[in-house]
């Protein structure tokens, strides 16, 4: 049995890797596509259509994009908590906006709030909005959360920034239901941005975490009644009284 299970474990690790080297060389292809253009139009197993540049935080992902196949640490937990939703925040949607039209297509009721700050990729998002027709219920904003209201440096960009208690408030937005946060380590100013909404609405919330600071957010968030699951770096923050 031992020795079976050796084997078994030998495959797995030699699919990760051909898996690994297919997204790789994919990827690295993906420079020749469409020569005569900054831009490549994707399409996709689940029914959506990107335009996405050369360029920019999609480069590397698009196989998973097609197959929707990204992030699988993620998935299961989007898909089912996203079908009953009906107002989404994507705080990081990036040129892509992945998760805003994965909603998109999964729940016909929803309404979902893009956000992205950075001009370069805010302007894809904005296309991949119009190709897919989705304006009536994608709301794309160029703007950064935080803790506070102002402006903030972004990269090399100063980008406005409010809290995500304020944009709530501003768009009138009756309850928030599931919120995304990938915000390369500024995820626990978001957070605190966020207490009223969060209190009172008890969203779904799935953070990225990449440093000690977003470690920190998850500790607020479980003074507020959540639980985790986190895979990968990847966190799932439920409310205890959330059922599935």
């Amino acid at each position: 049995m031992k020795r079976v299970f050796v084997a078994l474990t030998s495959i797995l690790q030699s699919l990760r890797l051909v898996v690994w080297w297919v997204v790789k060389l994919f990827a690295l292809a993906y420079g020749t596509l469409f020569f005569h253009s900054d831009h490549v139009t994707l399409p996709t197993v689940w029914g959506c259509r990107f335009i996405l540049p050369k360029k920019g935080f999609s480069k590397y992902l698009l196989l998973s994009i097609m197959t929707g196949l990204y992030e699988l640490e993620w998935r299961p937990y989007f898909d089912s908590f996203i079908r009953s939703a009906r107002f989404f925040v994507d705080v990081g949607a990036a040129a892509d906006g992945y998760y805003s039209f994965r909603a998109f297509k999964m729940n016909k009721r929803l309404r979902s709030v893009a956000l992205e700050p950075l001009q370069f990729e805010f302007e894809y998002l904005i296309k991949n909005v119009l190709v897919n027709r989705a304006s009536e219920r994608i709301i794309p904003l160029k703007l950064a959360l935080g803790e506070g209201c102002g402006e903030i440096l972004v990269g090399q960009e100063k980008v406005p920034m409010l809290s995500l208690d304020e944009l709530v408030e501003r768009l009138i937005l009756p309850h928030v239901d599931v919120i995304k946060i990938d915000v390369e380590g500024a995820g626990l100013s978001v957070i605190q941005g966020a207490l009223m909404t969060i209190s009172k609405n008890r969203p779904i919330i799935f953070l990225e975490i990449h440093n000690d600071l977003e470690n920190q957010a998850l500790e607020t968030l479980k003074t507020f009644g959540y639980n985790f699951i986190i895979r990968k770096g990847k966190a799932v923050a439920i409310p205890q009284t959330c059922r599935r």
